[in-house]
Order: structure tokens, then C-alpha cells, then sequence
């Protein structure tokens, strides 16, 4: 059977995690069905119109050239640089509950709308979904993947300057589902492809072992796989560097040997309270890598980092 554990680290991420490794296949999810509110999601149309002719201020104040604003395939107003979408209001979601049952991990997930992680801090919209479900919801789902080389790196990568989060800050390999038709395996394998133009054929295993909730950006929640490669840090390199449509969220890499000194060096100077600075670790990547170095070496080094963090809370 299969144990679901709390692990916190104060002010970062709060962790629900499965011990021992499981199989990256045992983890699924369902989709739970939520009517939707027309007076919710007309409020919420009328700010990502805001949101989006702002957009377009800016971009043309900054001189960029062929900024348009036009309707999507899915009916909402979009910012277009020429024929490239670079700003839209996407699907997301929401973990609702998390069960075992059958030696597998399911996820109850509802659809949501990305626009409304924005509006997290608005008194209208928050007093709305209040009386609406009884709480304020703006955590969406995504998932990231500790990918480690054969020469025993683990691969990092820089958000860049145009992602909306996590700005110019190193990542793990990951992003948000907009669609649930795959399972989250599926989903994890298309953003390693994505992103670095690895294929299923390049690891050797795959392990899931938990769900970050980022404390810093909204309580969002991340699974977290753990993939062995079949390629050493130069072939992954190789990989990215011969994608012929870089991802926009993804701007270098950076390569952190598989250590518990080098780990633990980086966690230690990369707080929560440096996060502005460029090129910082930042949850949930912080809390793949604590539980990267939880199950390879022991709880002595987690509880000298819980430490660090703690001295510096107070």
C-alpha cells in the first residue's frame, strides 16, 4: 500500500509525497465535473480584457512592431504578434483531492482558467468565488521532472525573460496540462520532448514520488517525477541545442551534479528571500530537489537545511 506523508519546509512548499518510488504509471487522474457560474465568468472576462489591452500598451510602448489583438480559437481576445499568440487566457487545473486506491495515486482535478490565477489578490473576484464555493481557489496543476544524466548531473533550466512565472529563475522540465486526455506521465514526456527533444526511448526509469505546494505563488501543486536518462549532460545539451523551435519558456540549461553537497550548497544560497535574483532555484524545483536528496542520502542534510531556513524565518 502505498504512503501518503505531509513534509513542510516553512514559507516554501508544503509536500504530500508517496514513499517508497512508485512506478511513474501508477499515478492517474480524473476530471470532477463543475458548473460554472455565467456571473463568475462574465467578471472574469471583462478582466482579462483589461488584462490583455494592457498588454498591448506596454508591447507597443516598448516599439515592438505587428501587436494585434484578435478573438482565439476558443472565442476570447488574444494578443498576436503577427501570426504568433504570445499572450491568451489557456486552460488549467485544479487538484481538488488526492486518494489511493489499488497501489495507484489518483487525482480528483477540476478545469479552471488561467486568467483567474491573476485575479488572486482582486477583493471582487475573491468576495464572488467566496460566496460562490466557500473559498477562493488559485492554485493550478502542473508537473516537473529531476531528469538525471548518466554522468550524474541534474538538469536545470532557465525560465528566460518572457515567461509569465518564475521569471528569469532555474526550473525543472515541466509545465501545466491543458488538456487531461493523457495521463500525467504522458503530459511530463511531452514537456521533456518539448523543451529538450527527449524521447521516451532516452530513460531508462521513471519514478513518481510526490506533490509540491508552492507557498510562494498561490499554493500551486506540482508532481514530481524523477527520470533516469540514458544520455550524459553533453547529449542532453546536444539535444536542446538541435531543437529547431526553442520553447519559449526556456532560455539555457544548467547542469547541477547529482551531489548531496552540491544540493544542499545550492539550496542554502538560493532562500526564498533572494528571489528576485536572477537565476535563483525556486519551488516547486526546490522541493524536487529536497526530496531528491530525502530519498538518495538520508534526513541529516534535510534537517540542517529545514535549520537554514528556519533561522532566517526568524
Amino acid at each position: 500500500m502505498i504512503n501518503i506523508n505531509n513534509y513542510f519546509v516553512p514559507g516554501i512548499f508544503t509536500t504530500i509525497f508517496a514513499t517508497p518510488f512508485i512506478q511513474a504509471d501508477s499515478v492517474t487522474w480524473t476530471k470532477r465535473s463543475l458548473e460554472k457560474d455565467h456571473s463568475l465568468e462574465s467578471f472574469v472576462d471583462q478582466k482579462w480584457n483589461t488584462q490583455v489591452e494592457n498588454k498591448k500598451k506596454d508591447l507597443d510602448a516598448e516599439g515592438t512592431l505587428n501587436i494585434t489583438i484578435r478573438q482565439d480559437e476558443r472565442g476570447l481576445l488574444a494578443v498576436y504578434e503577427g501570426e504568433r499568440k504570445i499572450m491568451f487566457d489557456g486552460t488549467i487545473f485544479r487538484v481538488y483531492d488526492v486518494h489511493t486506491a489499488e497501489n495507484k495515486i489518483i487525482l480528483s482535478i477540476e478545469e479552471g482558467r488561467f486568467s483567474t490565477i491573476n485575479l488572486s489578490k482582486d477583493p471582487e473576484y475573491r468576495t464572488l468565488l467566496k460566496n460562490k464555493y466557500g473559498k477562493v481557489r488559485n492554485d493550478a496543476l502542473g508537473s516537473s521532472a529531476l531528469l538525471l544524466t548518466t554522468d550524474q548531473y541534474i538538469v536545470l533550466t532557465n525560465r528566460g525573460e518572457k515567461t509569465n512565472t518564475y521569471k528569469n529563475q532555474m526550473y525543472m522540465p515541466g509545465g501545466r496540462p491543458s488538456i487531461v486526455d493523457e495521463s500525467p506521465l504522458e503530459h511530463q514526456l511531452g514537456e521533456n520532448n518539448e523543451e529538450l527533444g527527449l524521447d521516451p526511448h532516452h530513460f531508462s526509469s521513471i519514478h513518481f514520488y510526490g506533490i509540491v505546494a508552492d507557498e510562494q505563488l498561490n499554493g500551486n501543486r506540482e508532481l514530481m517525477f524523477q527520470m533516469n536518462l540514458t544520455l550524459d549532460s553533453a547529449e542532453v545539451k546536444k539535444s536542446y541545442d538541435s531543437l529547431q523551435k526553442k520553447p519559449i519558456d526556456v532560455a539555457s540549461l544548467e547542469f547541477l551534479p547529482a551531489t548531496p553537497e552540491s544540493v544542499l550548497s545550492r539550496l542554502i544560497q538560493d532562500t526564498p528571500y533572494q528571489k528576485e535574483r536572477t537565476g535563483i532555484v525556486v519551488p516547486p524545483t526546490y522541493g524536487t530537489l529536497v526530496h531528491f536528496g530525502f530519498n538518495t542520502y538520508g534526513q541529516e542534510w534535510l534537517n540542517e537545511l529545514d535549520a537554514n531556513i528556519s533561522q532566517k524565518l526568524h
